[in-house]
């Protein structure tokens, strides 16, 4: 078998001998994930392999995000949702707008976290396929 480390050893890229194609795996948050780079040459490897370990980089950094709606409402500037990360850390509210010029009803979202370098503010507003749109910017 052929090897080779790469993202400051965080990425091993192998050959096995029974196929042409690279394989990639890592150990990431206590697991190890393994992938198949579908690549004969090693360049392009080495490549999706990054491309790969970045994107479970962006995922678990990522996490998600859970709307629940705050029954504690004790009073009127009281946000009508209360935001959580995946670890289950209070990072946020959410209130209940309407925009003027079409009356489509939205979220107003302020996140916040001792991690960031300052709030996030953001829109949450509804897709028709049952989705939703965050449009953020950051204050400055």
């Amino acid at each position: 078998m052929i090897s080779h480390e790469i993202m400051a050893y965080k990425v091993h890229v192998y050959l096995r001998d029974t196929s042409p194609v690279w394989q990639c795996a890592t150990f990431l948050k206590g697991r190890n994930h393994r992938k198949s780079t579908k690549e004969e040459g090693l360049d392009q490897a080495k490549q999706v392999a990054e491309e790969w370990y970045l994107g479970l980089r962006g995922k678990e950094k990522a996490g998600t995000l859970t709307f629940l709606p705050n029954v504690n409402q004790d009073h009127a500037d009281a946000p009508a949702y209360r935001i959580f990360a995946s670890n289950q850390a209070e990072v946020g509210g959410g209130w209940e707008k309407t925009a003027e010029a079409t009356g489509r009803k939205y979220l107003s979202v302020r996140l916040d976290d001792p991690t960031f370098a300052a709030p996030l503010y953001a829109s949450l507003l509804d897709q028709e396929d049952g989705t939703h749109n965050l449009i953020w910017s950051r204050r400055t």
